[in-house]
Formats: C-alpha cells, sequence, structure tokens
C-alpha cells in the first residue's frame, strides 16, 4: 500500500540515507519519496500531451500528501469501499489495471481522510478550514521540486516562492488542475470547481451519472444546505450554471472555505448512510 511505503520514507532517520533531489526523471520529491515521469506518464496512458502529464504529477503529489497525513493521523481506506468502487466500474469498463487500482485506493483514502477532519471539526467551517491549511502547510514544506516548473504545481513545492494568486488543496474531488478542490485566489475574488456529482453519489456507477438530472440535484441540495447553515454565503457565492464539475466563485476566501465544508459533511453523510445500509 502506498501509504505504508510513505509513512515508512518518514519515519526513517535522516542520518540513514542521503538526501535526493529532484531530477528531470523525477521532478518532485514528497518527504524524499520521487514522483517519477514514469508514473506520471502510466497514469496519462496514451495521451503524450505534456499539460495532461504534469496534471498527474500533481495528483500523484497530492494522492503522496494525503497517503502521509493518513498514516500519521492512523487513517486507512476502506477494503469494502474500495472493491465496491472497483466492481462498479468491472461491469462498464472491465476489469482494472494496477494503475486504476492505485487510483481507487487513492480516492478511497483521500475520503476517509477529509471524512475524518470533517467529523473533528464538529461542523464548525472555521477548524475544518484550519486543519486544511494546516496540512496544506505542513506537506509543502517536505515537497521539493525540480528547477523550471510552471502552472499550478508550483503551489505544491516548498522550495518555490507561493504565487501572489496562488491556490491550495481542500480535499475536495480528484484534485489534478485548478478546480476539484483547489481554492484559488484570482486577485478579485476566490474560486473552485467541484464535481458535486461524485461528491454526492458516492455508490453510483459513474457511466450512470450525469450533469442531468443528477448534477442539478446535487448543486440544489448543496444551496439548501448553505441557505439553511449560512444564508449569507449562500447569497454571495456566484453558482455557474454549468453544472458538473461545478465552478462556484466567491468574494472573500473563508465563504469558500464554507462552502467547501457544506461541500464535505455533506458527502461525508452520504458516505456514511450508504455503510450503513
Amino acid at each position: 500500500m502506498i501509504w505504508l511505503a510513505l509513512a515508512g520514507t518518514w519515519l526513517l532517520p535522516c542520518a540513514a540515507r542521503a538526501d535526493p533531489v529532484p531530477t528531470p526523471q523525477a521532478p518532485v520529491l514528497v518527504a524524499g519519496a520521487p514522483v517519477t515521469l514514469a508514473e506520471a506518464q502510466a497514469r496519462a496512458g496514451a495521451e503524450t500531451d505534456p499539460d495532461l502529464v504534469e496534471t498527474q504529477v500533481d495528483a500523484l503529489v497530492r494522492a503522496r500528501w494525503v497517503a502521509g497525513e493518513a498514516a500519521l493521523r492512523g487513517v486507512h481506506a476502506n477494503p469494502a469501499r474500495v472493491a465496491g468502487v472497483l466492481a462498479r466500474e468491472q461491469r462498464t469498463s472491465g476489469p482494472a489495471d494496477a494503475t486504476r487500482r492505485a487510483e481507487v485506493e487513492e480516492q478511497v483514502l483521500r475520503e476517509a481522510l477529509v471524512d475524518s477532519i470533517t467529523a473533528q471539526a464538529h461542523g464548525d467551517a472555521r477548524p475544518w478550514g484550519a486543519a486544511l491549511d494546516d496540512f496544506n502547510r505542513r506537506w509543502r514544506a517536505v515537497t521539493v521540486c525540480a528547477p523550471g516548473l510552471s502552472g499550478g504545481l508550483r503551489d505544491d513545492c516548498g522550495n518555490y516562492t507561493p504565487r501572489k494568486h496562488g491556490c491550495s488543496w481542500f480535499g475536495i474531488g480528484t484534485s489534478g488542475f485548478f478546480g476539484l478542490g483547489d481554492l484559488c485566489d484570482l486577485g478579485k475574488q476566490w474560486a473552485v470547481d467541484v464535481d458535486l456529482v461524485t461528491e454526492f453519489y458516492p455508490r453510483s456507477d459513474p457511466s450512470d451519472l450525469a450533469c442531468l438530472p443528477q448534477g442539478d440535484a446535487a448543486l440544489a441540495r448543496l444551496r439548501r444546505y448553505l441557505k439553511r447553515t449560512a444564508p449569507r454565503v449562500q447569497h454571495l457565492t456566484f453558482f455557474d450554471g454549468d453544472c458538473d464539475p461545478q465552478l462556484m466563485a466567491f468574494p472573500y476566501r473563508s465563504a469558500g472555505v464554507t462552502v467547501l465544508h457544506a461541500v464535505a459533511r455533506i458527502a461525508a453523510a452520504e458516505r456514511l448512510k450508504r455503510r450503513s445500509t
């Protein structure tokens, strides 16, 4: 399991190994563990677009962050949830290969970690946001990147000066490019892109989900939740009409954190409900 490997790397004493450095073949190190282009290209499949490969590098970096944080907190992926996701995908896409299995394990571990942080926040967006800010700071500090990186990946690198208008990840969605859980400073506003369908329908077959009707229903559910728990934030939030993934914009950062916390709470409740039935 990835988190076991990373936990072992994290616990090794510094004197036991030479400090590694990024290379063109392994452009990012997370707590000394390399993220390689070969891994990213395997995930990109036949696609050779450099932007797509960089997206996969970013996704792998976030997966290492999640694995390390989960190991520190004692959080584990639910094997039944992993098996269920793979079984549903097999009905439409056939058996998963090793790369896809790893992606599903990472997804389920991320869900478990965010659910754990959400439960510990006791329904309050402020400690939830603070916990995820700490998560970002902690893992950015041990993420070292090769020179010359561009785009959003720079926001993950502790050896890069943070961009004036950068992004921080809030564990929602699959990550990898602007949006899907990245709360981004756009200068005059903040914005995030979230796949509400995937978050709010955790046990559905992906081939059965679509913007209509599930996307509209998911967005309506989020807006009702915010209207009840944070009406001012609901009023100030811009919701894009294109419902999947859902682009949301806010006049200030704390409003974005409040909305993402609402997404996390609804998603966690859905997963808990599904496990109990």
